[in-house]
């Protein structure tokens, strides 16, 4: 009888270890895996990561897309930031002719905002200015969308079409970048509180277009 108890409790035992060890192990699958796949898609982050300029963090790119979050406020006033439509003007006028368009759908009695088209030959930038009371006190224009092509339009930066992946790289990761940034014909950059999108397209190396996409529902062309 008491070999049998014996028997008994070392089986229980070896069948309590064995689920345990497999338990641990479906577990711990599904980790490594994980932290394999990160490492594949960041290369050099380190070198990434200490360039603080922008603020940028890695997101999961798509296909054709690598993408990046700013933590920083500057792709929000990329090409200047200005608080009235005259410094707006007065800024750009001897280069480029400007639209002004009143949105009536998004007016009011107490305020309209007015949209002002930036245009030059291959492209456009839109700003709108707001003049409701209760906004008065921070109304700084803001960029609404963009779509560049001509290389004469630079953001404060000196962001530009035209420039080469060597020329982007010092601009925006000067102290290094994504070693695998470069598989990606396209650049995605989005504003840590969203509303802002900044589309970098590339073509033989050379940055081909700019694209800025906004969450504003206004027209937009």
């Amino acid at each position: 009888m008491k070999y049998i108890k014996f028997y008994l409790f070392g089986s229980l035992l070896t069948f309590v270890f064995y689920s345990c060890t497999q338990q641990a192990i479906s577990e711990s699958v599904p980790i490594d895996i994980e932290h394999t796949e990160v490492e594949d898609a960041i290369q050099d982050v380190h070198l990434f990561e200490s360039d603080t300029t922008y603020s940028f963090e890695i997101l999961k790119p798509s296909a054709d897309t690598f993408k990046l979050l700013s933590h920083n406020w500057y792709f929000w006033w990329p090409y200047g930031k200005f608080t009235t439509p005259e410094e707006l003007k007065s800024h750009y006028t001897d280069r480029f002719s400007i639209e002004e368009e009143i949105s009536l759908s998004n007016s009011s009695p107490t305020g309209h905002v007015t949209l002002y088209r930036l245009k030059m030959n291959n492209g456009f930038v839109k700003f709108l200015h707001t003049t409701w009371d209760e906004e008065s006190g921070n109304n700084d224009m803001a960029i609404v969308s963009a779509k560049i092509t001509d290389p004469t339009l630079e953001m404060t930066n000196g962001l530009k079409v035209g420039l080469t992946r060597d020329e982007v790289k010092e601009i925006l990761f000067s102290k290094g970048e994504p070693t695998n940034i470069r598989d990606y014909k396209n650049v995605q950059i989005e504003t840590v509180l969203t509303g802002v999108w900044v589309h970098l397209n590339f073509e033989s190396d050379r940055l081909k277009r700019i694209v800025i996409d906004t969450d504003y529902q206004l027209n937009k062309e």
